[in-house]
C-alpha cells in the first residue's frame, strides 16, 4: 500500500500492511481516523441493506402490505448509501483500500443478532430502528473530521435516516 496511505490511515509499515496484502482497516488503525469511520459506516449500510431485505421477505400477517413496502423501499435505500459511501473511500483513498471478504465478516459480525423470523413484524421495526440510530450517531461523530463535501454527504443521509426513524416510531406507535 502507498506509504502516504498508510500514514493517512494511521497504519505502519509492516509485513501485514504491505502492498497487496492490505485493507482500509487494520487493528492499528484509530478509531478516530475519517477512513475507518467511513468504511464502518458502509459496514453498517451494508448490513441493513441484507437484513432489511430479508425482513422484506419475512413478513406476514395483518399489514403485510404496508410492511412489505417499507421493508422494499428500505433495502435499495441502504444499498445506496453503501454505495455512495465506498465510492467517497475511493475517491479519497484509492481501490486499493476495498477489500471485499473483509467487509462481508465485518458485515456478518454486525447483523449477527438480526432477527431471521418473527411472531410479529414489530421486531423487524425494532431491528431497524435500533441500527438506524447507531449509524445516525456515527454520522454525528464523524463530521467534524471529514471534508464538506463528505459532510454534505453524510447530511443529506442523516437527512434520509431521520425521516426513516419518524416513520418506524410511528409504525411502532410511539
Amino acid at each position: 500500500m502507498d506509504p502516504k496511505m498508510l500514514a493517512l490511515l494511521g497504519a505502519k509499515q509492516s509485513p501485514q500492511n504491505m502492498p497487496g496484502k492490505s485493507d482500509l482497516i487494520s487493528a492499528e488503525t484509530p478509531e478516530s481516523n475519517p477512513a475507518h469511520q467511513l468504511l464502518m459506516l458502509a459496514v453498517c449500510y451494508r448490513g441493513l441493506q441484507l437484513a432489511s431485505h430479508n425482513f422484506h421477505n419475512l413478513v406476514a400477517r395483518t399489514v403485510f402490505g404496508q410492511d412489505h413496502s417499507f421493508f422494499g423501499d428500505l433495502y435499495p435505500k441502504m444499498e445506496d448509501n453503501y454505495d455512495a459511501i465506498i465510492e467517497r473511500i475511493i475517491g479519497l483513498y484509492g481501490d486499493s483500500s476495498i477489500n471485499l471478504q473483509n467487509i462481508m465478516m465485518m458485515v456478518s459480525q454486525k447483523i449477527q443478532d438480526a432477527p431471521n423470523a418473527s411472531q410479529e413484524n414489530k421486531v423487524f421495526y425494532q431491528y431497524c430502528e435500533q441500527m438506524l440510530k447507531y449509524i445516525l450517531s456515527e454520522i454525528e461523530q464523524m463530521a467534524p473530521g471529514c471534508s464538506q463535501g463528505t459532510m454534505n454527504l453524510l447530511a443529506g443521509q442523516a437527512d434520509e435516516i431521520e425521516v426513516l426513524l419518524y416513520k418506524i416510531g410511528r409504525r411502532l406507535g410511539q
